[in-house]
């Protein structure tokens, strides 16, 4: 007997639900006007293609908005402060959509900066939006800020004196955890915030899949290509040795020989916080045709 299991939570988090509700409210509100969202709302393209088809322009910076009649609204990932202002004195209207837990980040920052600590070590990837923003807010107050992702920068790190550590949201929680445990052994001036950064979305998913490893011999994970958090799902199975695969959405794995062509009695599927609930019940509806019992597995505190 074959089951295809279901892991919970799965589908959009609090946060993207929410992103994309409040831009359907602006455009509602402003259903005279150009819209123009800076980065992709959230990392799924079957999201930023519905707002592109109600008529929301997506550019990377505010200088790419053509009119100061323009509504600018900023995705999920969060935005600079000062940028924000600079847009609110330039726009008709401007939005800010970010996640809460995104905004947690910000009032750290301005925490820790009010209390003369004007160094940071980040732990991210740099090249992520939401990273590029935190990074830009603290260099914009005139503080310092080293970016670390792995064990082996930790002794690179710059500071003497008193520093901050914060984190990503969307990273590895156990890695995150383990980082900031090996900087404090070898600073003593670090401080860390009282609760970690990472997102309660990105914790949950994680949990599941390392919780219920003896469960399902492989794991599918439907993702968006730029999400981040999509990728620690599948390098934390890929670390147990475990088959995964992945893709946007079924037809992306009907493409993989392989994926055709398994023989694995117990899979599990998953997917990011972005990832629409249809493009997951679509990969168990192919696997029930398959004769695969579909079972859920479920996140608990």
């Amino acid at each position: 007997m074959s089951y295809i299991y279901y892991l919970k939570p799965s589908s959009f988090c609090f946060g993207v639900k929410r992103s994309i509700e409040e831009l359907q409210k602006v455009i509602e509100k402003h259903s005279n006007d150009t819209i123009y969202c800076i980065h992709a709302l959230v990392h799924n393209p079957k999201v930023t293609t519905y707002f592109i088809d109600r008529g929301v322009k997506f550019v990377e910076t505010i200088q790419e908005v053509p009119s100061k009649d323009a509504v600018v609204v900023f995705s999920a990932h969060g935005i600079s402060r000062n940028i924000f202002n600079e847009a609110t004195t330039l726009f008709k209207a401007v939005y800010s959509l970010e996640c809460p837990f995104v905004s947690k980040i910000y009032n750290e920052i301005r925490y820790f900066i009010e209390q003369w600590i004007k160094k940071f070590v980040y732990i991210g990837k740099q090249w992520h939006q939401e990273a590029e923003n935190v990074i830009h807010d603290i260099q914009f107050q005139w503080a310092e800020v080293c970016s670390i992702l792995d064990v082996s920068e930790i002794p690179h790190i710059p500071f003497s004196w008193p520093f901050a550590i914060l984190s990503q949201t969307t990273l590895n929680f156990d890695l995150v955890q383990h980082l900031i445990k090996q900087i404090q052994q070898q600073f003593s001036a670090a401080i860390t915030p009282k609760i970690l950064d990472i997102c309660k979305a990105t914790y949950e998913r994680q949990w599941v899949i390392q919780k219920f490893t003896s469960n399902f011999e492989t794991l599918v994970v439907i993702w968006g290509k730029e999400s981040s958090n999509t990728k620690e799902l599948y390098k934390i199975w890929e670390k147990l040795w475990k088959k995964v695969f992945f893709g946007e959405w079924l037809s992306d794995l009907l493409e993989n020989k392989e994926f055709m062509h398994q023989n694995f009695s117990n899979v599990a599927v998953t997917g990011w916080a972005s990832t629409p609930i249809e493009d997951i019940l679509e990969v168990i509806d192919w696997y029930e045709k398959k004769w695969y019992i579909a079972k859920t597995l479920e996140f608990q505190w």
